[in-house]
């Protein structure tokens, strides 16, 4: 499926709504980002956000978040490498906006890019959240990276995220992947509700 941008700009057209679509439709067509979800590749998220700079919204950068968002949800190197750029690109990124990074990059071929990032966010005293470290940890797991697993274990303590429910699963699943067993027992052993995984 390709999103043209005329076709955004018919979308955009009150006059050319589809007969069959309600006029307080929820789906705002006068918006090219409410077409995101319909994106297949990277070609036509660049053909959105060419749109998006095009019209009003390129006054404020609401919708790089949006894209940013989009790129990691299936990442591959193209769509990484984009998110990357519009990221280096935001004077003053949010750990919301990290934490979309690092999810991409730990389903990615590179995950310990999610690493590299992180330390230019720390540097920036950006302070992590619930959602940071699991992603961070799921890179070290796919990657095998136990020492730096181990220091992020450290770090979620010093920022008083270790008792985070995201973050025990997380936690295990990268001392298995690395095959410190010990340890993730030690960490199933730590949690007071145990659940079975469906």
């Amino acid at each position: 499926m390709a999103i043209l941008v005329p076709e955004a700009i018919q979308l955009s057209c009150p006059n050319n709504r589809p007969t069959n679509t309600p006029s307080n439709s929820t789906t705002d067509a006068a918006n090219p980002l409410s077409l995101l979800p319909k994106c297949t590749s990277l070609k036509e998220i660049k053909q959105i956000q060419a749109h998006s700079i095009k019209t009003d919204l390129h006054n404020n950068m609401s919708w790089v978040p949006k894209v940013i968002n989009h790129c990691t949800l299936v990442p591959t190197p193209s769509s990484m490498n984009h998110a990357h750029h519009l990221f280096d690109q935001i004077p003053h990124p949010d750990i919301i906006l990290f934490n979309f990074m690092a999810r991409g990059y730990s389903r990615s071929h590179t995950p310990l890019q999610s690493l590299l990032l992180f330390i230019k966010i720390m540097s920036l005293n950006i302070a992590p959240d619930h959602y940071t470290f699991p992603s961070l940890l799921k890179s070290c797991a796919n990657a095998k990276a136990l020492q730096e697993g181990k220091q992020l274990h450290s770090l979620s303590i010093k920022h008083g995220l270790n008792q985070s429910p995201y973050l025990y699963p997380a936690l295990i699943n990268m001392y298995t992947e690395c095959n410190n067993i010990c340890s993730a027992q030690l960490i199933f052993d730590r949690i007071k509700e145990p659940c079975a995984a469906r």
